[in-house]
């Protein structure tokens, strides 16, 4: 029995098996076993295995999962741990397979910032930037998928009760059901009477006209958010103050590696936000709109983040050969707070969402977007 008073383990001639209620039983030795148990074993910071050890695609390297990340083994690489936000990067690269290979070394910390050398590269979070950088070959381009990387999707529902008081309320006749429809498309046409809210009047509309079901919005609809560089609000950083910072920091990272060594450097790097703790980012980062814009009324507080990728060939100070692509990612949940108080147009549509709700006629869903891949090339 170990410290938890729960799970279990047990020792054999090659190697130990770990059991837990959450994870099950698993085997664990040689190399990757003298690295867990280095790092804490199950109350390190990889906590309990989540598999056996796997043979890589490539029929030469090990791995095993963990419930806090993976320790990889390679006969040139030996066997270093891979988790946090930097092995979510390298997972969505490719793993081992991707551009990176295999770690070479551990995590290594520098206050809030962290970095791990790979094979064929270095893997960083800094600055609230995550990403990493490797050697290319004179001919590499930029492709569609570079800056297709984003962090994880909140899970759905958010919270257990976000749709405990769905279709509570008892309508017979209908006749409760007619009213908010009605008052519904009062609403919109309020709005259409205003202009300039045509995004709110979508989603609006479609919390009634297909409850429940998942919207991606237009790229040109993202793309026009991201211009916003004021909020109004403190505790959130405007759009296209997170994009720059995460152009500013892709490039430089290209340029310093092209410099010190001398070759054409590849980087690609995502904006994330600090987890709940403070320790570790790797979430979406809020944002919103200036009050009363459509943006606003339309999403109120989003999620975004920004990846851009660069390839940079050495040179003199402010003349650097770049190639340069970014793109923006948001996710929202179109949900109306009962709590909620503020100016009355709000307050007034959100009674009316919340009473088409309690009688199931509307229903919160997700809101996707992904706005234009902008391109640019120069000297830096």
């Amino acid at each position: 029995m170990l410290s938890d008073g729960i799970s279990r383990r047990q020792q054999f001639q090659g190697g130990h098996i770990y059991w837990s209620p959450a994870t099950g039983a698993h085997s664990i030795q040689g190399a990757i076993y003298d690295k867990w148990t280095a790092l804490g074993a199950e109350t390190g910071v990889l906590k309990f295995p989540t598999s056996d050890e796997v043979v890589a695609p490539d029929g030469t390297g090990r791995f095993t999962t963990f419930q806090g990340g993976a320790i990889y083994w390679h006969p040139t690489t030996g066997a270093h741990p891979v988790y946090g936000p930097l092995h979510m990067f390298w997972g969505l690269s490719g793993y081992e397979a991707g551009p990176y290979g295999y770690p070479t070394g551990d995590p290594v910390y520098t206050g809030d910032n962290v970095s791990q050398t790979f094979q064929r590269g270095t893997i960083q979070l800094w600055d609230g930037q995550l990403g990493g950088v490797h050697q290319v070959d004179e001919s590499d381009e930029l492709t569609l998928d570079d800056t297709w990387i984003f962090p994880e999707y909140p899970a759905w529902p958010p919270t257990p009760d976000t749709f405990a008081d769905w279709n509570t309320v008892d309508d017979p006749d209908g006749s409760l059901a007619e009213q908010n429809r009605q008052e519904a498309v009062m609403v919109d046409n309020a709005l259409a009477t205003l202009g300039g809210y045509e995004v709110t009047r979508y989603l609006w509309k479609h919390m009634y006209e297909d409850p429940g079901i998942a919207v991606t919005l237009a790229p040109s609809t993202i793309d026009e958010w991201m211009e916003e560089s004021f909020t109004g609000i403190d505790g959130f950083t405007a759009p296209a103050l997170v994009r720059s910072a995460n152009r500013d920091r892709t490039v430089a990272t290209a340029i310093e590696y092209a410099d010190r060594l001398n070759k054409p450097f590849k980087a690609t790097f995502i904006a994330i936000d600090k987890d709940d703790e403070g320790v570790e980012r790797k979430r979406w980062i809020l944002t919103r709109g200036l009050s009363g814009s459509d943006q606003w009324y339309a999403a109120g507080r989003y999620s975004m983040s920004a990846c851009t990728s660069v390839i940079a060939r050495p040179g003199p100070a402010g003349q650097h050969p770049i190639k340069l692509v970014q793109q923006a990612h948001t996710y929202d949940v179109y949900d109306f707070d009962p709590e909620y108080t503020n100016s009355l147009p709000v307050d007034f549509a959100t009674e009316i969402a919340l009473r088409g709700f309690r009688l199931g006629i509307n229903k919160w869903f997700q809101v996707f977007g992904h706005g234009s891949q902008i391109a640019w090339e120069g000297l830096r």
